[in-house]
């Protein structure tokens, strides 16, 4: 690699960056509508911030007098409500249900009130005031502890009959329930109102979700033999499914023994699939099964009776069931071919499909593909299918294109929302608090603050606010938001050039294609600069701790720990080498260094070897056995092509040596 740019690409590498350069000053968004100007209002808002986190900063270390003194001059600041939630929550103890009254009246549009309500209600629940707490109870708070709590304060303030009803409901599901709800269930129990009935709908719900102890606790309810001989037979058929072959013990024709049925027979056709399928033709003319579970089992018995070697009863089965199986049990059926370059296999599966599931993407692109492989001579039918996917802006549709020779097709249709729309949005008190949380980098209060008010409406109104945000240099807001609208064509918007300079700062240090570290890190944070991974990879390239001090050490780049890598300059840096290293582990390979970058190199390593070197490029993607990794490579290499297009570059989705390369 020399410059930033790939093999084959037209332009030289400092035509690249000047192009890109001169691209992105033409493609600088607006300013911010919360940006400072030389006006007295903004001055005026410019002083009412340094106040806020003056305020803020004293309210932290228990200067209430300083803090009194500040909010006096805090008046009309949209945030003001902030600091008087967090000043109410810090003396719950001294608070009088007053105070508490007139915050939740002057905040009704905020989620602060949510979050005051619950505050509050926990701390009248810890003191046992039942009937205050009963007052401010709101069924819309989406907490089980509160629920559990209310349906006992209904019970001991003399409402039992509602207490009851509610505590039933509580306890009638498939798992454990915090404490808080004991004493409800407690009174349930001492009063006698867990009858047979329940314990049963429990029971099946605990046995379903493998929760064995639960379902042994809630048997002890059983009032009737007759069920106590159901919970035995149903929990010995999920145990030991071969129990499901003395079919003359299943004949209750209930939901629940339905359920039980499908739950067993998904077992049984890991151990016994020849046997799990007859069963299962059996039990359909005797139960009836909810859709769902048709296709889970369906899918389960294609795929165990493939693994078992019986792979021709497999595909028929396939074929008879296909209406009745989920996208995901077809997408392995074909990743299965691939793996094994069966290119005739996929001609023939792909023929035999119902029209809705061949007119599937990945399948129109397979059965070109698999023409093309297998010398069939049928070169009308290849281009027909290649152009037909090529119409779309994913990965599939940008391979289809590189094999027609004909541009990318990004399907770009951009959502016009007249400036008044948005400036009468931005003016709605909501979006005034968003605007200064966001300025004031408290992100998780203005995501919660974003979902609350946006919750329900429309979809122009989501897009609405995803080019607000957009303005204000809010990518990853906008990239949800547009998501919510569930509107995929307004590529400006859900793949914006975001930290544009430091990625290309880092592009030409490192010599990567800029549109493809832009690439890595739409796939990997959609531009969420603070935001952790639950594995713990942090920021913009979702580095891990280890992965970042060890990378920086490589190359010495300062660091100072892991609060480090929500900058997003030192985390776009350090990430930015770290791919560098997966590139040269594989020899410049942009497929085999993207799987490194997710799976880690080691993985990547084991399954070029179990391919052997003898798959296409494109077949080694779709062999990857890690979904996430698979997806992953694919999306990085498909938004590398949005970025060049956006950049103005003329480069490839791959090399001429990329695809040529067997894996």
């Amino acid at each position: 690699m020399d410059g930033g740019y790939w093999p084959g690409q037209a332009w030289a590498p400092r035509q690249i960056l000047h192009s890109a350069i001169l691209l992105l000053a033409v493609l600088t968004l607006p300013l911010p509508a919360i940006s400072a100007a030389n006006t007295d209002s903004d001055a005026r808002l410019n002083h009412q911030r340094s106040l806020y986190q003056s305020a803020s900063r004293a309210l932290a270390r228990g200067d209430s007098a300083t803090f009194t003194g500040i909010r006096q001059q805090l008046q009309g600041y949209a945030l003001l409500p902030y600091l008087d939630f967090e000043d109410i929550s810090s003396r719950l103890q001294r608070v009088d249900s007053g105070e508490i009254d007139r915050f939740l009246a002057d905040n009704n549009d905020s989620v602060l009130n949510a979050w005051l309500r619950e505050r509050w209600l926990q701390h009248l629940a810890a003191r046992q005031r039942w009937g205050e707490f009963i007052r401010y109870y709101d069924g819309k708070l989406k907490s089980t502890d509160l629920a559990c709590h209310h349906a006992y304060a209904q019970y001991v303030q003399g409402d039992r009959s509602r207490g009851i009803s509610a505590g039933q409901a509580l306890w009638q599901v498939g798992e454990s329930r915090p404490k808080s709800c004991d004493p409800i269930f407690e009174r349930l129990v001492a009063g006698g109102h867990i009858d047979d009935n329940l314990a049963w709908q429990r029971y099946i719900a605990a046995v379903l979700n493998h929760e064995y102890t639960l379902a042994t606790y809630v048997s002890r309810f059983f009032t009737r033999e007759e069920t106590r001989r159901k919970a035995a037979l149903y929990l010995e058929a999920d145990q030991k499914p071969r129990l499901l072959a003395n079919t003359e013990r299943f004949t209750a024709q209930t939901p629940e023994e339905s359920r039980i049925i499908q739950h067993g027979l998904t077992h049984l056709a890991r151990i016994d699939a020849p046997l799990a399928l007859s069963l299962w033709q059996h039990y359909q003319q005797s139960h009836d099964f909810e859709p769902d579970d048709e296709k889970a089992i369906n899918g389960a018995l294609v795929r165990a009776l493939f693994q078992a070697g019986h792979r021709a009863s497999a595909d028929q089965y396939l074929f008879q069931v296909q209406d009745k199986l989920s996208p995901d049990t077809l997408a392995w059926r074909l990743r299965e071919m691939v793996v094994k370059a069966d290119w005739p296999g996929i001609i023939n599966l792909s023929s035999q499909l119902a029209e809705n599931n061949r007119s599937d993407s990945r399948w129109k692109y397979w059965r070109a593909r698999a023409l093309a492989l297998s010398g069939n001579q049928s070169p009308e039918t290849t281009r027909q299918l290649y152009t037909e996917v090529s119409a779309e802006r994913s990965f599939y549709g940008f391979l289809a294109s590189e094999w027609l020779q004909t541009p990318y097709q990004m399907q770009h249709e951009p959502v016009d929302i007249p400036p008044a729309e948005l400036e009468a949005l931005a003016a709605t008190p909501t979006f005034q608090r968003i605007a200064e949380l966001y300025y004031h980098r408290q992100l998780i209060w203005a995501r919660r603050e974003w979902y609350s008010y946006l919750n329900g409406q429309d979809a122009r109104r989501w897009i609405a606010a995803a080019k607000l945000a957009q303005q204000w240099g809010w990518h990853n807001q906008a990239i949800m938001s547009m998501i919510q609208a569930n509107y995929w064509n307004d590529i400006d918007v859900r793949f914006p050039v975001a930290f544009r300079d430091e990625f290309l700062r880092q592009a030409q240090a490192t010599s990567i294609p800029v549109n493809l570290l832009l690439a890595l890190s739409r796939q990997e944070s959609a531009f969420n600069d603070t935001v952790t991974s639950p594995s713990g990879a942090k920021g913009l390239m979702q580095l891990m701790p280890t992965t970042a001090l060890e990378t920086a050490r490589k190359h010495g780049i300062p660091y100072s720990g892991v609060g480090d890598l929500d900058k997003p300059d030192k985390n776009i840096l350090i990430g930015s080498r770290y791919y560098r290293q997966m590139l040269q582990r594989f020899n410049n390979n942009r497929i085999l260094a993207t799987a490194a970058y997710n799976a880690g190199p080691g993985r990547v390593a084991i399954w070029r070897q179990s391919t052997g070197g003898r798959l296409p490029f494109d077949a080694w993607i779709e062999a990857i056995p890690f979904t996430e990794t698979r997806g992953y490579v694919q999306n990085v290499l498909a938004f590398s092509m949005i970025y060049a297009h956006h950049l103005g570059l003329d480069t490839a989705i791959l090399s001429d040596s990329e695809k040529n390369t067997r894996l």
